[in-house]
């Protein structure tokens, strides 16, 4: 059984600032913000956030293909990841294209 878990005015503002800082560095437009925070909005669900692709990247050393991140992609999308961070477009062409490519390669699945 799931159990709620209240926020307390200040972890709420902090998260709505988070959630803000987030929506602008994707650049998203007010029609995607807006199902973003609907599914964000539900409360009997836990979501599943993945930035293994995006983070995994900072490591020194570390770096994936296009091809294995479409893969790991599949392997999370399967597992019934919610949101994947796949990596971030502008900071360079692979990611531009590895993001693209998963993008449209995923199948958008209402889980909440």
């Amino acid at each position: 059984m799931a159990q709620e878990v209240m926020l307390t005015e200040e972890q709420e503002a902090r998260m709505n600032q988070h959630i803000k800082v987030y929506f602008e560095e994707l650049g998203l437009s007010e029609d995607k913000k807006q199902i973003f925070k609907k599914i964000m909005s539900t409360k009997d669900k836990v979501f599943i956030f993945d930035t293994t692709m995006r983070d995994g990247e900072q490591s020194p050393g570390a770096s994936m293909s296009v091809e294995e991140k479409i893969q790991i992609s599949r392997v999370f999308d399967e597992m019934g990841i919610d949101i994947i961070e796949a990596g971030f477009p502008i900071s360079s062409p692979g990611d531009f294209e590895a993001v693209s490519a998963i993008s449209k390669g995923l199948k958008i699945k209402k889980r909440y």
